[in-house]
C-alpha cells in the first residue's frame, strides 16, 4: 500500500465536568481534504458518544467551546481510557481519551472493553484513517486499552477563585 493521498495532523480539545480541558493529537489520512473533514467529525462524534468529556476540533470553534462534560463515574480529565495501537513500521502509538465512560471498561474497571459499542466506533476510526505518521503506508492496527489516571496539573496563584475545583476556575 502507499501512504496516504492526503493528511493532516489535527488536534482535539475536550472540557470535562469541572471545566478542565485535555487534548489528543492525531495525524488523519485520506483521498481528499474534504474526506479528512469527514472524518474529524466522525471522530469527535465517537468521542463524544464513549467519554463523558465534551469534544471539539478547535478549528471549527476557534475561540473555544464553551460546553461543559457530563458528571458521571468517570467525570475528570484525570481518568483516561488508554488506546494503544500499531503503525504499519511496528511503532507504538498510545492515545489517552479522557473521561471514557464507565461502560468503556471491563468487569475488572482497568481493561479497556473493545467490543463495547461507541469504543468500538472509536477503534474503528482509528483502524480506519489515524496514520501513525503521513509517511505510514496503512491506518493504525489496535493492541489493546488499559484505564490509567493522572493526577491534573493545575497551576495555582493568586488569581486562582476557586481552588477546590468545585467549578469552573475563572
Amino acid at each position: 500500500m502507499a501512504a496516504p493521498a492526503t493528511a493532516r495532523a489535527v488536534s482535539l480539545s475536550c472540557r470535562d465536568a469541572k471545566g478542565n480541558v485535555s487534548r489528543i493529537r492525531v495525524t488523519i489520512g485520506d483521498a481528499t481534504t474534504a474526506a479528512i473533514e469527514t472524518d474529524i467529525a466522525n471522530l469527535v462524534t465517537h468521542l463524544n458518544a464513549a467519554t463523558n468529556a465534551h469534544w471539539w476540533y478547535p478549528a471549527s470553534s476557534p475561540l473555544g467551546d464553551k460546553t461543559y462534560g457530563t458528571a458521571a463515574v468517570y467525570q475528570s480529565v484525570e481518568d483516561k481510557a488508554v488506546l494503544t495501537f500499531k503503525s504499519s513500521l511496528a511503532v507504538l502509538s498510545r492515545f489517552k481519551i479522557a473521561a471514557p465512560k464507565s461502560a468503556a471498561f471491563d468487569t475488572d474497571g482497568e481493561t479497556v472493553l473493545s467490543t463495547e459499542t461507541n469504543i468500538a466506533a472509536v477503534i474503528t476510526d482509528f483502524t480506519t484513517f489515524v496514520y501513525g505518521r503521513a509517511s505510514d503506508t496503512s491506518p493504525l492496527a489496535y493492541v489493546g486499552g488499559i484505564r490509567t489516571r493522572v493526577r491534573f496539573q493545575r497551576r495555582f496563584n493568586i488569581m486562582t477563585k476557586n481552588p477546590a475545583e468545585t467549578g469552573p476556575g475563572e
